[in-house]
């Protein structure tokens, strides 16, 4: 909600207005409630909150040189009891186009003396019967001189107080214009007051009482004067009753709780619907369990294979990623390196030298050819 602060006020548009009055210009800032204006240290005649959210009319201090109010389209309901003894010098309110209902909600603008110009047209209350007599007549007592921007006359004056300052104007004027009602009050208007039996009652009830609580709320009673039939026996009663009632209570509320809450362990009669439909339904469980085909060995023999490979499987991998150090590597290289030059020579010198069994067989034929 937007608010009416210092800053606002020294950023507002500051100047002379067309009747040569320095203005202070608010409007179209969507302010509900009108408060700080003494931040504008009271260096204006004329203060302009138009085209606003104002709902009550209220809450401006002391303002010796403000002259001129608008108000206009705002959503103002009511205005303050109070409004107006601090302007002693305002003579014009713009209150067109707001909110204003009832005819006893400008009863406050009799206070401003000062006040000269009023515009009310846009309000609900310029539809009432009556609206214009009634106005001149609660603000009698100021200098109004133009009501909506048209001239009282002395003729005017003279018939509104005739119709409701004469013989049955106190009538009229609670008929035409009822004050407002707060809710409270219309509450004690629906009650009843207390007869003389009633009060001797109270007062008995008042000597027997057993705690402060009791006795306070009594002479409460006492003190309106009003209760209604049906509180006044309540009220009355001992106060063991009303503990055992209010013991009572909370007993009866676990009951209710637990009666509506639903039970965890339900045991099923045989004879119940869903017991048929379990008892039903198993057979057929029973048969199709029966008929499911049962494993081949070489299926069974390939499924514990697998299985064992799973459970092999995680210990080859750990060896696998156990990694040698570098040490044991070098070694290994070594040895590795002299297998192969081993070999080699190995091969090489085989290549080189003849085979025993070629040996003898040479040395045979030799013999042979030396006895022939």
């Amino acid at each position: 909600m937007p608010r009416l602060t210092l800053d606002l006020i020294q950023r507002s548009e500051q100047g002379l207005n067309p009747c040569k009055d320095r203005q202070l210009s608010l409007r179209g800032n969507k302010i509900e409630v009108i408060e700080n204006m003494g931040a504008s240290q009271d260096a204006f005649t004329a203060i302009d909150l138009s085209d606003n959210g104002i709902i009550k009319l209220g809450g401006v201090p002391k303002l010796a040189r403000l002259k001129t109010l608008l108000v206009a389209n705002n959503c103002i309901k009511r205005i303050d009891e109070e409004f107006g003894k601090e302007i002693p010098n305002l003579n014009s309110i713009v209150l067109t186009n707001n909110k204003l209902s009832t005819l006893a909600d400008l009863n406050p603008l009799g206070k401003v003396k000062s006040l000269e110009r009023l515009s009310l047209l846009g309000n609900p209350i310029t539809k009432l019967p009556h609206y214009r007599k009634y106005v001149i007549y609660a603000l009698r007592n100021t200098k109004l001189r133009v009501l909506d921007f048209i001239h009282i006359k002395d003729a005017d004056r003279e018939s509104a107080l005739k119709f409701f300052g004469g013989e049955g104007g106190t009538e009229r004027i609670k008929e035409f214009a009822p004050p407002r009602i707060s809710a409270e009050e219309a509450e004690k208007e629906k009650l009843d007051t207390l007869d003389s039996s009633a009060v001797e009652r109270i007062k008995q009830a008042i000597v027997n009482a057993t705690t402060l609580a009791e006795v306070t709320r009594l002479e409460k009673v006492l003190k309106d004067g009003k209760i209604s039939a049906e509180a006044l026996e309540e009220l009355l009663k001992p106060q063991d009753e009303k503990d055992k009632r209010e013991s009572v209570s909370p007993d009866r509320e676990k009951s209710k709780s637990r009666s509506r809450s639903p039970s965890r362990s339900r045991s099923v009669s045989p004879d119940s619907p869903k017991a048929k439909s379990k008892g039903a339904s198993s057979p057929a469980s029973k048969a199709s369990k029966s008929k499911s085909p049962s494993k081949s060995p070489k299926r069974a023999a390939s499924d514990k294979s697998s299985s064992s490979e799973k459970a092999k499987s995680p210990k080859s991998k750990k060896s696998k990623s156990k990694s040698p150090s570098p040490k044991s590597a070098k070694k290994r290289s070594r040895s590795r390196s002299k297998s192969v030059d081993s070999d080699i020579s190995v091969r090489r010198g085989k290549s080189k030298t003849p085979s025993p069994k070629r040996k003898k067989k040479t040395i045979v034929s030799s013999s042979d050819e030396d006895s022939g």
